[in-house]
């Protein structure tokens, strides 16, 4: 990150904490245009030597965000009521004042949680220049080659994707005329100017939040007549806060080589709860699972230790994303049902949600669009066994040759994580031809799959109103939302004959536009004398 100095630093932290005046407005804009250094967009998750400071803010902001969750309950409690849809019912409480002034305090909130833990440098917030932005360049321009080389092949190969995406381009331009290319800019244009429509979620100054027990979702009271029993849908489903594992629906061997690895990992998590300094039976499994693994794969599959591993590693573990960041709403395009949308500024590479469900087998999928890949034999099998491989070689093995046995029992199958009965709020992050989020893989108590969450960071700066998603595949987008993708992007599928005329600066006058509009918002509720104060 960069530095700034002593009296820059001092000047942001007391914008925020009385008016400012016009000449200091000024300055205040400036400093937030400060970027910090390194890419606008990147799939690693932040490095480990942050993962200690990121779960301390994330505390923070977990504190403050309950305080004000019970303070706003207790006055929503006395105006609750009943709602019928459909055969639910379900509970739901009016509020008439702006909710977004809420959230703005929990913007507040989390920055200055930010600020304690990384001190000023830490409240930096990245704009999109053209020289952080050519991985983002590159990333659009891979994601519509792989969508051209899907509508012909049927799947995306990557070894060729570069090649044969130019390729269809050049067919495309060489058939087409003076008069479609000038009809492609204006369309691209359009879309340009449009940037952050249906992307930033604004809440109106009335709205319903509708609660189905532990959870809820709120709707724009504009949108009641217009709710549909597909956007109510999603609220059907119990929220919980780790992964559900039920062997029953397994086969007898599956069972059989889980219970013995149970067995196994107890061991394990004794090793690190009565381990010295660089001894750590975690710290061994993380470098095992590093010496199997190259980029991209290494860069979202991560061990760490838990909370309860009494060593010297637990506070530097994976950061869990910070309570109360997101809402649950009804998007403003009906069609897409419930969203999610941020609470708050997250950084690239910073944890922002979880995703939980029921772990299932591949014999247990169906026509499951809520599923989500936790291990596949296709990508992941010659991770696991060159780690089995490695751990052999080496003199003090972490893991035991029982452990290696059934773990070889396992990775010939693939698992899934289904949220749709019972899972976490991650569950209703929106599909997108590129997303500003990214899933990792996080194992723990052991390498075993089932053990594995799934966890979401930032891929691009995230502020608060923004949509929250990510790329599903191309082979799911182009099956399902080939002509009915509403996710706003330059790259959307349901652009395809415009990608031969996208440039690279038409990507950047985007997202220019996008974060434009973004931190504009940013800097009147929060750097000025016009931020809320509730």
């Amino acid at each position: 990150m960069n530095t700034r100095s002593k009296s820059a630093a001092q000047q942001t932290r007391s914008l925020r904490k009385r008016p400012v005046e016009k000449n200091e407005e000024t300055q205040a804009v400036k400093i937030a245009k400060v970027e910090v250094e390194g890419q606008f967009y990147s799939v690693k998750a932040a490095p480990k030597s942050l993962w200690q400071a990121q779960r301390q803010m994330n505390e923070e902001i977990a504190r403050s965000s309950s305080s004000n969750s019970q303070n706003t309950r207790k006055k929503s409690l006395r105006n609750k009521e009943t709602m019928k849809f459909g055969n639910d019912k379900y509970l739901y409480t009016d509020h008439n004042e702006n909710n977004d002034d809420r959230m703005w305090q929990n913007v507040k909130n989390a920055l200055e949680a930010r600020e304690s833990v990384f001190g000023t440098d830490g409240v930096n917030l990245k704009l999109p220049s053209e020289q952080n932005m050519d991985s983002l360049c590159k990333a659009q321009d891979f994601r519509r080659w792989s969508f051209l080389q899907y509508s012909e092949k049927g799947c995306v190969l990557e070894d060729t994707v570069a090649s044969d995406g130019k390729e269809i381009m050049r067919n495309m331009l060489k058939n087409s005329t003076e008069e479609d290319e000038k009809v492609a800019r204006d369309e691209i244009n359009k879309i340009i100017a449009d940037a952050g429509s249906g992307i930033i979620l604004k809440g109106s100054s009335s709205r319903r939040e509708i609660k189905n027990g532990n959870f809820s979702v709120f709707v724009n009271k504009t949108q009641l007549e217009n709710l549909t029993e597909s956007a109510m849908a999603g609220l059907r489903f119990e929220l919980i806060d780790r992964n559900i594992v039920d062997k029953a629906p397994f086969d007898k061997k599956i069972q059989t080589a889980l219970e013995n690895l149970e067995r196994e990992e107890e061991k394990l998590v004794f090793q690190c709860n009565n381990c010295k300094r660089g001894k750590c039976g975690c710290k061994k499994l993380d470098d095992l699972l590093e010496s199997a693994t190259a980029p991209p794969y290494k860069e979202t599959h991560h061990y760490t230790c838990t909370p309860e591993c009494v060593c010297c590693r637990p506070s530097g573990s994976f950061p869990a994303p910070p309570k109360g960041a997101l809402e649950p709403l009804i998007h403003t395009k009906m069609v897409k049902g419930i969203t999610l949308r941020s609470r708050q500024y997250f950084d690239v590479g910073e944890s922002v949600t979880d995703f939980f469900g029921n772990v299932i087998h591949d014999g247990q999928m169906d026509d499951n669009n809520y599923a989500f890949e936790l291990y596949s034999e296709v990508n992941d099998r010659k991770v696991f066994e060159k780690m089995i491989r490695n751990n052999e070689s080496k003199s003090s093995r972490p893991l035991s040759e029982d452990y290696c046995k059934n773990l070889k029992e396992l990775i010939g199958h693939n698992f899934s994580i289904d949220p749709k009965q019972k899972g976490s709020i991650g569950r209703f992050i929106s599909s997108s031809c590129m997303g500003n989020l990214v899933p990792h893989v996080v194992y723990k108590n052991g390498i075993n799959p089932l053990n594995a969450e799934i966890a979401f960071t930032a891929c691009m700066p995230i502020y608060p109103q923004q949509e929250l998603s990510f790329f599903y595949s191309c082979g799911y987008i182009y099956k399902n939302l080939k002509d009915s993708c509403l996710c706003g992007e330059l790259c959307c599928i349901r652009n395809m004959h415009l990608f031969p005329y996208i440039r690279k600066d038409d990507v950047i006058k985007f997202y220019k536009k996008l974060y434009g509009r973004l931190h504009e918002e940013f800097k009147l509720r929060v750097l000025t004398k016009n931020s809320v104060n509730c």
